[in-house]
């Protein structure tokens, strides 16, 4: 004979939870979609959060833009304090969903709401012929890649190619007509943006300052700039985990023109047009044209200069930066000339590229800077204009990484030259035979090593230092220059 277990009270309550969220998910109305307890025992609507696939009017379902401002209108009025809008029940396969000429959510047929929102985009591609204009504390939220880390499952703003609003960006973060002062509170994550040829930025940022910022970004088919951050969004940022490839023309992965919290993971693909001196000058994948701005965790092929430091006008003063773990070039791609360019003064055009509109540039620091350039090219893993610097690889077969390189400020000097630089390298130079030619792997870079001894052997680099932790300052075995090839103690 078989027991029956008795219903208990437990799963009463739970039985009680379950039929109250269906039946709370029917007749709340047209725009609350999601239920909470208002009560202990009674549910009601969800205030925050609108469902954007309930709102018909005033166009197709298709209409993603059209949703998304009818919700924004509803909210602004209902709930002007915040709102998150899902918008990832508009689905239409296999079509895409679309915005007709001249609307975006925040501007569509003379209706431009500014309210706070956070807008969750659907998994699907979204055509686009204009850019999308964010309003301060906006929040564009796509979802995870499926698997990580490929795009499959990202939403895709897309570019209409042939009659996009050229000379404009895919989003732009704010705006002097939006915001009486700089905007804040706008940030796009989890998304793709396909300028599809158009000739369009991906984002560009130029009134987002505080709490403004793009996380988890793919930037496809760009012809003009994937990240332009200038004019008033000073500490905005970080940028972190972007994916840039290039499309036609000779764009930039990001131009950084003004004081932002940094670009923190990114990867820029350039193309053929990339790898080669414009007729302005060098074109590079990252610019940095504004003091205080780090740039970490980058990879970068098919540019001819990796990141260039210091190409934002004669009359500008470019200092505190950071570029730290740096890889570029690839085996069988065509190589970055210059991992890192420091602009300065220089006249020969031919000498690994020139800065065509340089400022003026201190105290920059580089740390693990890799070159990893295909065999018997000729490249250089830090050329600084500044100093008169050039260091490239050792060998051309394989990878070389510069440690350190640091570039402080110009001091006042009677020798020759009239300026003086303090600077610090752990690149050493080194004598090399490419070809049957026998050169110089790098030019003079002192640096300032230090051991618990004597330095045995020949030296290469003149004015080089050595400290000996265990020597003896009475029998000067403490401190050792490098002059004339050899090790000659001082101190």
């Amino acid at each position: 004979m078989k027991c029956r277990k008795p219903f208990t009270t437990s799963g009463l309550v739970w039985f009680t939870i379950l039929t109250s969220f269906v039946f709370a998910l029917g007749p709340l109305g047209r725009a609350q979609d999601n239920a909470v307890y208002a009560t202990v025992t009674n549910t009601g609507p969800s205030a925050a959060f609108l469902d954007a696939s309930t709102f018909t009017a005033p166009n197709t379902a298709t209409d993603i833009c059209a949703k998304i401002n009818d919700a924004l209108i509803y909210a602004s009025t209902n709930f002007p304090m915040g709102v998150v809008i899902d918008a990832r029940g508009i689905l239409s396969p296999p079509a895409s969903l679309a915005c007709p000429a001249g609307t975006t959510p925040w501007a569509y047929q003379g209706r431009n709401p500014t309210n706070p929102s956070t807008i969750l985009l659907p998994a699907a591609t979204v055509v686009i012929l204009k850019g999308w204009v964010l309003p301060s504390n906006t929040r564009i939220v796509g979802t995870e890649p499926t698997p990580a880390p490929s795009s499959v499952g990202i939403p895709t703003l897309q570019a209409d190619a042939h009659n996009f609003d050229t000379n404009t960006a895919m989003i732009e973060m704010g705006s002097s007509s939006l915001c009486s002062s700089p905007c804040t509170g706008i940030s796009v994550e989890h998304l793709t943006l396909d300028a599809n040829t158009a000739a369009a930025d991906g984002i560009h940022n130029g009134w987002a300052q505080g709490l403004s910022y793009a996380a988890h970004v793919i930037l496809r088919n760009i012809s003009t700039a994937g990240l332009r951050v200038d004019g008033s969004a000073t500490d905005s940022g970080p940028y972190t985990d972007i994916n840039f490839v290039a499309g036609g023309g000779t764009p930039a992965c990001v131009r950084l023109e003004t004081q932002t919290r940094g670009v923190h993971g990114i990867t820029c693909i350039g193309n053929t047009n990339t790898v080669a001196p414009g007729p302005a000058g060098n074109l590079a994948g990252i610019y940095v044209d504004a003091s205080n701005n780090s740039v970490e965790d980058v990879h970068i092929e098919e540019f001819y200069d990796g990141i260039e430091i210091g190409n934002g006008g004669s009359n500008s003063v470019i200092g505190n930066v950071v570029v730290s773990n740096l890889t570029v070039g690839l085996n069988n791609q065509t190589p970055v000339t210059n991992a890192v360019h420091i602009c300065g003064s220089d006249t020969d055009v031919n000498d690994f590229g020139y800065c065509s509109n340089h400022g003026s540039v201190s105290d920059v620091a580089i740390l693990q800077a890799t070159d990893r350039t295909p065999g018997g090219q000729v490249t250089s893993t830090i050329r600084d204009d500044v100093s008169g610097v050039s260091i490239t690889p050792p060998n051309r077969n394989s990878e070389s990484t510069v440690a350190m390189y640091v570039l402080g400020e110009a001091v006042g000097s009677t020798i020759q030259p009239p300026t003086a630089y303090s600077r610090f390298s752990t690149s050493l130079s080194y004598a090399y035979t490419v070809n049957g030619v026998n050169g110089t792997g790098s030019t003079v870079v002192p640096s300032w090593a230090i051991g618990n001894g004597s330095p045995i052997g020949n030296c290469n680099t003149p004015g080089a230092l050595f400290s000996n932790t265990a020597g003896s300052q009475t029998a000067n075995t403490t401190v050792f220059v490098c002059t004339g090839g050899q090790w000659q103690p001082i101190i």
